[in-house]
C-alpha cells in the first residue's frame, strides 16, 4: 500500500496525553524494546493510531499503533538501525554500538499529545512529519536488513527541544537530540514489518 500523498506534520503539544488521544509522544511502548547499544528503554518519539481516518492508507502494518522509537540516551542514531515488529516483540538491529550514555533520562516516560496538521515540506523548519515520500528526503534510501529490498520513505523525526516529554534524573526537561539540529529519516518495508532509521546531516 502506498504512503499517503501529502505529508502531515506531527505537532507535539505540551499537554499530558490521555487514553482518548489517538496520537502521542512518549508513554509506554507497545513492547519493552531496549536499545542494543546502551540497554536503555527505547523512547516512543511518536505513537500513531493507524485507525485514524487521516492515516488509514498510510501503510499495511501488523499493529494498530505505529511507533517511531529512538534512544534518548546514547547516539544509536549515528549509524542506520532497523526495528522489526513481530506479534509479541520488536527487535532493534544495527545502530552505533558505542553505547556511551550522553543523557541520564528518567523512565517511565511521560507522554504528550500529538496533533496532525497538513504540511508542506520546507527545509530548515521544524519538521516532524508522517507520510513523506522520497522526493522530500535527500540522500540514498535504506534497504531492508531482512529482504534487501529498497525501503519506502515514511517519516521524518527532527530534534525537539521544547515539547518532547523527556526529563533527566533530576526532573529537569531534556531535549530529544539528533545530531546538531539534524533529523532522522524513517523508512518502511511492509512485507517484513520493519522500520529503518537513518541520520540525515
Amino acid at each position: 500500500m502506498s504512503p499517503i500523498r501529502r505529508p502531515f506534520s506531527l505537532n507535539i503539544i505540551n499537554r499530558k496525553a490521555t487514553s482518548s488521544d489517538p496520537h502521542k509522544s512518549g508513554g509506554m511502548a507497545v513492547f519493552d524494546t531496549r536499545c542494543p547499544a546502551c540497554a536503555g528503554p527505547m523512547f516512543p518519539a511518536f505513537q500513531l493510531d493507524l485507525h485514524d481516518p487521516q492515516l488509514e492508507d498510510l501503510l499495511s502494518w501488523p499493529h494498530r499503533v505505529l511507533e517511531l522509537l529512538v534512544c534518548p540516551r546514547c547516539p544509536l542514531y549515528m549509524e542506520p538501525y532497523w526495528i522489526r515488529y513481530g506479534a509479541n516483540a520488536a527487535t532493534v538491529s544495527g545502530g552505533d554500538m558505542i553505547g556511551e550514555v550522553l543523557l541520564d533520562i528518567r523512565h517511565p516516560y511521560d507522554s504528550h499529545t500529538v496533533e496532525l496538521a497538513d504540511a508542506v515540506f520546507s527545509p530548515g523548519n521544524p519538521r516532524h512529519m508522517i507520510g513523506v515520500e522520497d522526493q522530500h528526503v535527500s540522500g540514498s534510501a535504506l534497504s531492508c536488513l531482512y529482504c534487501a529490498r529498497p525501503m519506502k520513505s515514511l517519516a521524518l523525526v527532527d530534534t525537539d527541544e521544547q515539547n518532547v516529554p523527556l526529563y533527566d534524573s533530576m526532573g529537569s526537561p531534556a531535549a530529544l537530540i539528533i545530531g546538531d539540529n539534524d533529523l532522522l529519516h524513517v523508512s518502511c518495508c511492509e512485507p517484513c514489518s520493519t522500520l529503518g532509521f537513518q541520520w540525515i546531516r
